[in-house]
């Protein structure tokens, strides 16, 4: 395992209200992690739950590409989500950005997604910000090593926002399904807690078949994670390997059927988290 480098970079600019917080992050190395800390004005770490409704959004964008476009809530959410068992739960300022994977079972496969910054020609790192009353500052850390390796395989955290106003059976197939990526995980927004089962095919192959609720919950706490208020997990890498995650590679076909007890209410999101990069062709870690 590569030496890690922890670095306090510079802070972001333009931090204010309805205004568009954003810091380019230097280039060089391979990055595992980056720690957006949030402080008041008197340089006291902001509360959670500052964080969570003074910010609107966080988007990470790679030579353009935008390979994170999540809520704070989603984030910390996500956090625990993979780091509960280890103790990992939300500390007040530091939202974090993680990209080599935590739950796979070696340190080699772990790094494989760190992000290399061999071929990169900006970083970006941006913060919606709502109304600000606490948060006056945030400033940016990042782990990497000094390895140069091209991006290769990452992963990515996107929103895909739904619509749904009655109950029952509701059939999405509107996700991407490119070759070059794989689904790790889909968590599904659920804030009443009224989803009954989740079905998941990939061209007519069954890989999830109506299964409930709890069930599900028991299901990830045998892989290590931890089921969080507010979501269905729908995840597919449970044995935490690093060719674990569900391919796209040749599906024409991709659906997942949720079953409502109660409407949802309207609108919510398919929060995914996908491994990209896999056409060799035009991306290696070389």
């Amino acid at each position: 395992m590569p030496l890690l480098l922890d670095k306090k970079n510079a802070s972001l600019t333009g931090v204010a209200s309805s205004s568009l917080a954003t810091r380019d992050v230097p280039v060089g190395g391979t990055i595992y992690d980056m720690y957006l800390y949030f402080e008041t004005g008197a340089g006291v770490a902001n509360a959670v739950a500052d964080m969570k409704s003074e910010i609107s959004k966080i988007k990470l964008r790679i030579d353009g590409d935008t390979i994170i476009d999540a809520t704070p809530t989603q984030l910390l959410d996500l956090q625990k989500f993979y780091g509960d068992k280890n103790g990992a739960g939300n500390v007040a300022g530091v939202i974090p950005l993680h990209f080599a994977s935590a739950i796979l079972k070696s340190p080699e496969a772990s790094k494989l997604f760190a992000l290399g910054t061999a071929d990169v020609s900006t970083i970006t790192v941006e913060v919606e910000c709502g109304t600000l009353v606490n948060v006056a500052s945030i400033e940016l850390y990042t782990s990497r090593s000094t390895e140069e390796r091209k991006l290769g395989l990452h992963h990515r955290i996107i929103n895909y926002p739904q619509n749904f106003a009655t109950t029952g059976d509701q059939e999405i197939s509107t996700l991407p399904k490119t070759q070059d990526i794989a689904y790790e995980a889909l968590h599904i927004e659920d804030q009443a807690g009224t989803i009954v089962n989740v079905s998941v095919e990939a061209n007519s192959n069954t890989v999830m078949d109506e299964i409930p609720a709890n069930v599900q919950q028991v299901i990830l706490a045998n892989s290590g994670r931890t089921a969080q208020t507010g979501y269905y997990h729908a995840t597919f890498n449970r044995l935490n390997e690093s060719n674990g995650a569900l391919p796209m590679a040749g599906v024409n076909d991709f659906r997942q059927t949720i079953n409502w007890s109660v409407s949802p209410g309207g609108n919510y999101n398919i929060v995914a988290v996908a491994i990209h990069g896999l056409d060799i062709k035009t991306k290696t870690n070389g």
